[in-house]
């Protein structure tokens, strides 16, 4: 009996010791998240356990000069944003600088100021969200919920200032096949824009996210509510049907080979190529 109590006490005493060494110092822990943010830069989870892990730590970890740079070019680049291509340049150094340092409440106000001025404001309310979740002062967490208040208004205004009828620029908000409707996310830069123009009673049809030497649109006829225009790629043709419903504009795409899908696009105040060409075509920003 006492042999197996000395061995039971051993054990527990080398898997106390074991623990001991091979525990994780807050310090440890966070090193090691950030390393798998940066391979998984848009979990929003793991950056929620991060900024409630350096919330425990002081001093406060050091900026990395590579985020520091990200953010220093973030702010050159929105310091001369007259149009969206520059502020979702500046935005997307925030994000990195975010991404390498983040617990950084800095970088997550600038990029959330990026993103509300390039129009991506469900973005934008998300980044001043994890903006915070950091140790702020009482005026500095006012100042970000009133911003907040500030960005509905945005979004409400977007959503008046678009003008009726089929002429403008038109964003794909989701679309199925034989399936579930899949959705669009709402900042997205990939998704398919077509733009509408109307002179007199004549229009015109441009494909804004498509390459020319990749994907042409024909237009085949329009009026004040309907479209029907046909896309030919290298690998696929398909029609359009496409009529106007609840500021929504319709459409149903028959392919060469019998195949149908139906798509539902969202009218944009504007839209702005911002990068690419992409696997995608080019990619898009709209607000």
């Amino acid at each position: 009996m006492k042999s197996i109590g000395k061995r039971i006490i051993f054990a527990m005493t080398f898997l106390t010791l074991s623990s001991g060494v091979f525990a994780q110092t807050p310090r440890e822990q966070l090193q090691k998240l950030t390393a798998e943010l940066e391979k998984s830069p848009y979990s929003t989870e793991l950056r929620e356990k991060i900024l409630t892990l350096s919330a425990e730590i002081n001093p406060k970890p050091t900026i990395p000069e590579e985020a520091r740079r990200s953010f220093i070019i973030g702010e050159a680049l929105f310091k001369q944003a007259k149009s969206l291509r520059p502020a979702y340049e500046a935005a997307n150094a925030f994000h990195k600088a975010t991404t390498l340092a983040p617990w950084w409440s800095d970088a997550y106000w600038n990029l959330a100021v990026a993103q509300q001025f390039a129009g991506q404001y469900v973005s934008a309310k998300e980044s001043l969200r994890l903006y915070l979740l950091t140790n702020l002062s009482a005026a500095d967490r006012r100042t970000a919920q009133d911003r907040l208040y500030a960005i509905d208004a945005d979004i409400m205004v977007a959503a008046s200032s678009v003008s009726g009828g089929i002429a403008g620029f038109w964003q794909r908000s989701s679309y199925r096949g034989t399936g579930q409707w899949v959705n669009e996310p709402p900042d997205t830069v990939r998704a398919t824009v077509y733009e509408v123009q109307q002179t007199g009673s004549a229009y015109s049809l441009k494909c804004t996210t498509c390459i020319p030497d990749e994907k042409q649109t024909h237009l085949i006829n329009a009026g004040m509510n309907a479209i029907h225009f046909r896309v030919q790629a290298s690998s696929y043709k398909a029609d359009y049907a496409c009529k106007l419903n609840d500021a929504q504009l319709i459409c149903m795409s028959t392919y060469q080979d019998g195949a149908r899908q139906e798509e539902r696009y969202l009218k944009r105040s504007m839209c702005e190529i911002v990068g690419g060409p992409g696997i995608l075509g080019y990619f898009v920003l709209c607000k």
